[in-house]
């Protein structure tokens, strides 16, 4: 067994294997890359989480640093709130911006109404009623986990969808 380094973060790990017949030789190659996860939701599975816990956190929303302009990689996610509201007419949200703690409470409250307002004006081009969204920004106030690694600031940087009843 050797390993070959490449670009970084990743290895190939190769494994020879000699049979008892020497006409037979078996190569194992494994590319070793970082693990990507996804943390995007169907419609249905939205819908399902909201009637569950009230809220879902949607990390498929990302957006440039400091800023409210949505990337590219959005369109699938927003696409997909799109057809949870189209779907489920009578369905109301609150659409939560947060970040993680670095900079001013102040400054963070202001940066992310912006990415909630995004997504908002998002939907309500796309012919969802403005009486069914509320966009709000709460800034660094409401973290899921410590601040401390840029792993977890990462997580505390947001889109949050809330249920909104007929009584809020």
């Amino acid at each position: 067994m050797f390993t070959i380094p490449r670009e970084v973060g990743r290895i190939t790990w190769c494994h020879v294997t000699v049979a008892v017949s020497p006409a037979r030789t078996i190569l194992n190659i494994i590319d070793e890359e970082p693990l990507v996860t996804s943390l995007e939701f169907t419609p249905a599975q939205m819908m399902e989480t909201l009637d569950a816990a009230g809220s879902i956190a949607l990390y498929g929303i990302p957006f440039d640093f400091d800023k409210a302009t949505q990337q590219q990689a959005s369109g699938k996610q927003l696409h997909d709130v799109l057809t949870l509201l189209h779907t489920n007419p009578d369905l109301r949200l609150e659409i939560q911006g947060h970040t993680d703690s670095d900079g001013s409470a102040d400054y963070n409250l202001q940066l992310s109404q912006r990415p909630a307002e995004s997504v908002r004006q998002y939907l309500l081009l796309f012919g969802i009623e403005a009486s069914r969204l509320q966009a709000k920004g709460y800034g660094e106030s409401m973290p899921i986990v410590p601040n401390n690694s840029e792993d977890n600031k990462a997580k505390n940087r947001r889109v949050d969808l809330v249920r909104l009843y007929n009584s809020q």
